[in-house]
């Protein structure tokens, strides 16, 4: 009877050793998942989290027909972001519009102009837009009645009020000599309208598919007559809508192969691409990917304008990698 006893209790221990221990195999396995853990952790943590909608003082009381202002944030790049300033428009003309493209630096994106700089600062749920210390008079220039962007903005949950906003996609003025260029967008139709031309200034409006990121204006061809390029994004991709002046006259539009079509330098192209405007030449860089991965390379394209049978076209004129 006490052998059967002692018997007993050696499985019951040894079942209960079994049970409890890990094997090698299984401990790994748990290390492995942690460390996944850790990792998606870390990963959230440390996205941006200032991406969204701000707004000004009177977004509280809109209802009870105060005027507010608001600032949206959204990617571009994950160094270079998009900013949005709309305002009221369903009982007056809008107090604030502006369009910018600025690249971050830790909590601050801070955008540099002719008349100053326009620094857009976050903490925690809170965006602070100031100028200058010595001038914050380009903080006015956005605005119409004496309004200013400068201030302090409350972030809210999805976008502001669509009743009341401005639903103006983009808006834009660009100005080269004498020649004034005024961008506005809405409704996927984008409406450029040029001053100072000597024939014609008569406004030329398209389709586009997308957002409007940017727009720039230069000489690239030399002739004395700016070129406005303007930059759209669909999905992961961008393209280019161009505009040229025709010897001070009149403006035309510009041909424009976009990347994804152009088999000249679209091999390893998976979009990412970025467009900007670098002494006298429209410039293009893209990261080069093979099975849908990264390489490490980066291809950059300088195009030149040239004229052509029916309008004047962007081709391809260096390509570099490194």
């Amino acid at each position: 009877m006490k052998n059967h006893i002692l018997t007993t209790l050696a499985v019951a221990l040894l079942l209960l050793a079994c049970g409890g221990a890990s094997t090698p195999e299984s401990s790994a396995d748990h290390a492995a998942d942690n460390a996944s853990a850790a990792e998606e952790a870390a990963q959230e943590s440390s996205e941006p989290t200032f991406y969204g909608s701000y707004v000004s003082d009177g977004y509280a009381q809109k209802d009870e027909g105060y005027d507010w202002v608001a600032i949206s944030i959204s990617e571009i790049s994950p160094t270079m972001v998009k900013i949005s300033v709309r305002s009221r428009a369903d009982k007056k003309k809008p107090t604030c519009t502006l369009d910018l493209v600025g690249n971050l630096q830790g909590n601050i994106i801070q955008i540099y102009g002719s008349d100053g700089s326009i620094n857009f600062t976050f903490s925690g749920e809170t965006l602070t837009v100031t100028g200058s210390p010595e001038d914050n008079s380009q903080l006015t220039f956005y605005c119409s009645g004496g309004g200013s962007i400068a201030g302090i903005y409350q972030k809210i949950d999805g976008s502001p009020d669509q009743t009341q906003i401005d639903l103006t996609s983009y808006m834009k003025m660009l100005s080269m000599g004498n020649y004034m260029f005024f961008l506005e967008a809405k409704d996927g139709q984008l409406t450029v309208t040029p001053t100072g031309l000597e024939a014609s200034n008569s406004p030329i409006t398209l389709p586009y598919d997308g957002e409007i990121i940017n727009a720039e204006i230069g000489d690239l061809n030399a002739d004395q007559s700016p070129e406005v390029m303007v930059y759209v994004q669909d999905g992961h991709a961008q393209s280019v809508l161009g505009y040229s002046v025709n010897n001070g006259k009149s403006m035309s539009t510009v041909a424009f192969t976009p990347t994804t079509d152009n088999e000249d330098i679209n091999e390893g192209f998976n979009g990412h691409n970025e467009f900007s405007m670098v002494e006298g030449t429209l410039a293009e860089r893209f990261p080069l990917f093979e099975n849908d991965n990264k390489t490490g390379t980066t291809r950059q394209i300088q195009y030149k304008l040239v004229d052509g049978e029916a309008s004047r076209q962007l081709i391809v004129d260096t390509v570099t990698e490194y």
